[in-house]
């Protein structure tokens, strides 16, 4: 039997997909969702809770938990309740607790191929971390750009007369087609344009990366929850101070039960004109719309659509001259952020159903594409070798004439501002979920 499974590490949720047989891709399904929660919890007896296990704990002691693990990637070690752990072994019982659950669907056969996502804009240094957290988890690991994964997999979804036949595509002086990748995560914003690097249709490299790690889809859930205690605090500002801040066992587990509803407000909201959140004792319900949520975020969401007109100029090209603009990621459901990308570059931006699991499914076809092209013509002494065992297969590659993305100034081993500490080394700039 032979077990591909690629893991789409987040910064607030992960997806898992597994192959068997050489079959398509197929989610999987972690507590009854298709994302797995990327929080961790440090239990007092050195057990590493994840996902819904580790938030359902942080109501005991919150000072045990980390809920987004892939931003302290930079800090080495994670101080949780009174231990101390290394970042690697966190990421580790995340990318575990993924290939476990994809395991038990192949009849917990082992894994052959486990391929892994990464921003990218990630460098050696942060590559080489989570090449490390993997260790032991399958006989072969290889890395993808979330961007590169994103971009193969919509590829394969659209023929290109599907993504062009409501326009006309300017010609540019790149040879095959570009297209430009905007995910919204739970915690970060990033925008890639990848252009076809010829030999069929899985071979991308990126040309310009930018991103924005201070908004992502949690930043929205926040921003609704202080709008709904605008609404409601009035009818008793002690209790919602206590609701919201309060320390004891009771309080935070009406605070868990509260952010669950605000959540899944917003996830109606990208349905419907309104909704209601369900309060507790003393408040009223919280009634809320769309007009009301647009209007919270109107300015990060317009500072996404700017980095990607950015993107695109680093990149030398023109919104006129890409083949699509594909939304990817939880947030991408958003209504408000087609509407933006439409009336600011002109595209009519491609999205699909669960937008969410696209860099994961994205991920297996690109190492399969990799692996089925053959190699090019050549005297046999210069035939490259086959890649060994753990030789990551997919690479950026910067054409000429493409402009280098621009980073923050500092030394050129500084993490990009907001992915957590600069205590320990980070990536350097070249590269980039």
């Amino acid at each position: 039997m032979t077990v591909q499974v690629a893991v789409d590490f987040g910064t607030s949720s992960t997806c898992v997909v597994v192959s068997i047989h050489g079959r398509d891709p197929q989610v999987v399904v972690i507590d009854g969702q298709p994302l797995m929660s990327s929080a961790v919890y440090a239990a007092a007896d050195g057990t590493l809770f994840v996902g819904q296990e580790a938030e359902r704990q942080a109501a005991m002691d919150p000072s045990r938990y980390e809920p987004n693990p892939k931003r302290r990637i930079d800090e080495g070690e994670l101080l949780l309740g009174d231990s101390v752990l290394r970042v690697t072994d966190v990421v580790h019982a995340v990318l575990a607790r993924a290939v476990s659950e994809a395991r038990r669907l192949a009849g917990n056969a082992e894994v052959d191929l486990l391929v892994l996502t990464h921003p990218a804009d990630w460098g050696a240094v942060r590559t080489r971390l989570l090449r490390q957290a993997a260790g032991g988890l399958a006989r072969e690991v290889t890395l993808v750009p979330e961007p590169v994964a994103a971009a193969v997999f919509h590829a394969a979804t659209f023929a290109p007369a599907q993504l062009n036949q409501e326009r006309t595509v300017e010609l540019s002086n790149r040879p095959g087609e570009s297209l430009a990748v905007l995910d919204l995560g739970g915690g970060t914003v990033d925008v890639s344009v990848v252009s076809r690097a010829g030999g069929g249709r899985r071979g991308f490299q990126v040309l310009a990366t930018l991103g924005d790690p201070s908004f992502g889809g949690a930043d929205v859930d926040q921003a609704l929850l202080e709008h709904v205690g605008g609404l409601v605090s009035s009818a008793d500002p002690a209790a919602w101070r206590e609701l919201v801040e309060g320390r004891e066992l009771a309080d935070r587990r009406r605070r868990r039960v509260l952010r669950q509803d605000v959540r899944g407000a917003k996830e109606t909201l990208s349905r419907h004109a309104y909704t209601d959140v369900p309060m507790p004792p003393p408040f009223a319900d919280a009634h809320v719309t769309r007009e009301d949520l647009e209007k919270l975020i109107a300015a990060p969401l317009s500072r996404a659509v700017e980095l990607t007109r950015a993107a695109i100029e680093e990149a030398g090209l023109r919104p006129a001259q890409l083949s699509a603009i594909f939304l990817v990621g939880g947030s991408s459901r958003i209504p408000m952020i087609s509407r933006l990308v439409h009336e600011r570059t002109g595209v009519v931006p491609t999205t699909l159903d669960q937008p969410e699991t696209v860099v994961a499914r994205g991920a297996l076809l690109a190492v399969r594409g990799e692996r089925e092209r053959p190699a090019p013509p050549g005297p046999p002494a210069r035939t490259p070798a086959p890649p060994r065992i753990g030789e990551q297969q997919t690479k950026i590659v910067r054409g000429p004439a493409a402009p280098r993305p621009a980073f923050p100034a500092g030394p050129p081993n500084r993490p990009p501002a907001g992915y957590g500490s600069t205590a320990g080394p980070a990536a350097g700039a070249g590269q980039r979920r």
